[in-house]
């Protein structure tokens, strides 16, 4: 009887985390990434995708906060607004040094490429943040041709 008990007890537990993981994927995720869209305003968008995943940044020694989330990139800036926990990080152009894809960053791999975007930090201290995005080659194009056009300097 205990067994059977057992059995039904992890059966209600694994339905309820089931569709909570639904729940999440189809009805919470969409409705804060129109949210994070709708923060944009009216601003020109490049290029964006809902379907990134932050692996966090290098400055963040401690703190391994990863996640999914909004890539946009601006005429001015590339952003990453994560979906939970709601955190944002802020690029901006004129301060990327250089675009690589590592296959590994932080610690962590997806077991392809990423888009790992070196930049200086407003106190001259440099940092980098490890993206995974469907076509890291073709966003590291996107933004060295949008930095060169607007800020006329090169990105290795």
């Amino acid at each position: 009887m205990k067994w059977v008990a057992l059995a039904v007890a992890v059966a209600a537990v694994s339905g309820a985390l089931v569709l909570s993981l639904y729940m999440l994927f189809r009805k919470v995720l969409p409705r804060r990434a129109e949210e994070i869209e709708r923060a944009f305003g009216g601003r020109q968008v490049i290029k964006s995708t809902r379907r990134a995943n932050s692996f966090g940044k290098l400055s963040m020694k401690y703190a391994r906060i990863k996640g999914n989330g909004v890539l946009a990139l601006f005429p001015e800036e590339l952003v990453f607004h994560m979906f939970y926990p709601k955190l944002e990080y802020h690029v901006p152009l004129d301060r990327i040094e250089k675009i690589e894809h590592p296959k590994f960053f932080r610690g962590r791999s997806a077991l392809r490429e990423i888009l790992a975007v070196c930049y200086t930090e407003e106190d001259g201290s440099e940092d980098a943040i490890g993206i995974l995005v469907e076509d890291p080659h073709d966003w590291a194009n996107v933004i060295k041709q949008e930095a060169f056009k607007r800020h006329t300097r090169m990105i290795d």
